[in-house]
């Protein structure tokens, strides 16, 4: 761990960093899209699909319910073995890539269709584990496309135990301590990590500092893709989704999707710290705020129900 890593607490700030109201507004649109509302490119990508052409990639960003999805899928058809990435299942001849150029885009769709019906790419932490999406022939018409957002302040605390695999940030559900606290605020895996992802950034952003043109690069990924599924209500979202693919399935819905937490602020239970995290990862935010009005699920009207 880097000494940067290891800092104090700052000063209690002046004025607690808050999001615009305007970017937090509840969205006045139904609460779900019909086939009709999708644009013209998702539509034939979507007959394709059903007409058994397209493939189904999900692109999954460590925490935001790739693994959920992935298991849903497992019910509506074949996929890879290993969390619908890879395993034993694939095929020796295809090689295993997580991004594919505009042109490899068509023969890899083509060529896996013939094994799976979904596949998923997940992006890590490590700088290696990052693909870079800025090459897919995202408007092919035989690739269906999704991504889960979901809040950043509750996706920094998705396992966030035993997320560097040594456990020297402590236990958030047993209590940590300050130092502890500290460290994880600013260490690399609560640095604007979807957008990171979403950009296509192998290196690490600048917190606070973020240039704003790393959320420009994630907003014309997320207008390009399919399907914008929230987490915030993953278990409608996936509904709708299956409803539009024409997917249909009597199992019952995975546990993750039941399983609530209490909010960020109060499993924090530091205001100073918690508006560390909120400045620190404004730019990722500001994305995630900005993306709820491409979801198929309009999270906020369910709530309003």
């Amino acid at each position: 761990m880097s000494q940067s890593a290891m800092v104090p607490a700052p000063a209690e700030p002046s004025t607690p960093f808050s999001i615009a109201p305007s970017s937090i507004t509840k969205s006045a649109r139904p609460p779900h899209k019909k086939l009709s509302d999708l644009k013209e490119v998702a539509q034939r990508q979507i007959e394709n699909y059903n007409h058994g052409k397209a493939i189904i990639l999900n692109v999954h960003v460590t925490h935001h319910a790739g693994t959920t999805l992935c298991f849903k899928m497992k019910q509506w058809g074949p996929t890879p073995d290993f969390y619908c990435m890879g395993g034993a299942n694939w095929p020796e001849t295809i090689k295993k890539q997580f991004g594919w150029t505009h042109n490899e885009t068509p023969g890899m769709v083509k060529a896996l269709r013939n094994h799976f019906h979904m596949i998923s790419w997940e992006a890590g932490f490590e700088s290696h584990y990052v693909p870079d999406l800025t090459t897919t022939d995202w408007e092919y018409n035989e690739l269906v496309s999704v991504v889960i957002i979901r809040d950043p302040m509750d996706r920094l605390l998705a396992k966030d135990a035993t997320i560097d695999g040594k456990g020297i940030y402590g236990d958030s559900t047993k209590g940590r301590s300050a130092q502890e606290w500290w460290t994880y605020a600013n260490s690399r895996f609560t640095n604007n990590y979807a957008l990171r992802v979403l950009s296509s950034s192998r290196k690490e952003l600048d917190g606070e500092n973020t240039d704003p043109r790393f959320v420009q690069k994630a907003k014309e990924l997320l207008k390009r893709v399919t399907f914008v599924l929230d987490q915030a209500c993953l278990d409608e979202s996936i509904r709708e989704f299956a409803n539009i693919m024409n997917l249909t399935s009597d199992a019952p819905v995975h546990a993750d999707l039941k399983r609530v937490h209490k909010p960020a602020r109060e499993r924090i239970g530091n205001d100073t710290l918690y508006e560390h995290l909120l400045r620190r990862n404004r730019r990722d935010i500001e994305v995630y705020e900005w993306s709820k009005k491409l979801a198929l699920v309009n999270c906020s009207a369910i709530e309003d129900r």
